[in-house]
């Protein structure tokens, strides 16, 4: 009889969770946008700084990001962050709030 892998389910979970949250999200945000009249930009804004949180605490909380392949995924993370905003002009070269 075949085993089944531990790591294959909790894979699985995560993305079915994932599914999930990102459904959650899409609602709250339908309702952000009709209820309060909330811009889209700011919300991303929000969505991506809330998602940099929660990297950089499992980086320093969690052993499985401290590797090169997902610290190579971190830093390409941080420059899409860096890209954004640039184009929204909050940068210090553009004399920004950053």
């Amino acid at each position: 009889m075949k085993e089944r892998n531990p790591h294959a389910l909790r894979g699985v979970a995560c993305s079915a969770l994932g599914g999930v949250c990102w459904g959650f999200s899409g609602t709250c945000g339908q309702y952000l946008f009709s209820r309060f009249g909330i811009n889209s930009l700011w919300l991303t804004c929000i969505r991506l700084l809330a998602a940099g949180i929660v990297c950089v605490y499992l980086l320093l909380h969690d052993a499985a990001f401290r590797t090169y392949a997902d610290s190579i995924v971190q830093q390409l993370y941080g420059y899409s962050v860096e890209d954004l905003l640039q184009q929204l002009g909050l940068t210090p070269s553009t004399g920004g709030i950053l």
